[in-house]
């Protein structure tokens, strides 16, 4: 039940995010917004990294540094960037939930790419999210 508590803390943290992101981002590019954004937090994450011995098992598994490094540009650079844009000319409830419904892109690619199985949750899970989606349009 761990993940449980994380993914809770996680819901809690990122709820907050997109209202404080949408004030900040009235009067800022979204570049701006996303670079100032991603430098304070680059700071804070490489004091730990460092002082943690992550340069060291950074370097062990090159795949792994690949995917991982594949991950921040398209979510950590591209998602962001897009995401600011969003916030800044629509309103933060109706962009959140379309943001949000990235695991249907998941889903797909979990299935395809990664073997994962399908199961009429996941399928529920997922008519349910479009709907959601089609009805915030």
């Amino acid at each position: 039940m761990r993940f449980y508590f994380y993914a809770v803390l996680t819901m809690f943290f990122w709820g907050i995010s997109p209202a404080l992101e949408k004030i900040g981002v009235s009067k800022l590019s979204p570049l701006t917004a996303v670079s100032i954004r991603s430098f304070f937090v680059a700071i804070i994450l490489s004091v730990f990294f460092f002082s943690s011995g992550g340069l060291q098992e950074a370097t062990k598994d090159p795949r792994s540094l690949t995917f991982i490094l594949l991950g921040g540009l398209f979510a950590g650079l591209l998602g962001q960037l897009t995401y600011f844009s969003a916030l800044k000319y629509g309103e933060a409830s109706r962009v959140v939930p379309i943001v949000a419904s990235y695991p249907v892109l998941t889903f797909i690619i979990g299935i395809t790419l990664l073997g994962e199985s399908i199961t009429m949750a996941k399928v529920a899970g997922v008519i349910l999210v479009s709907a959601g989606v089609f009805l915030l349009r």
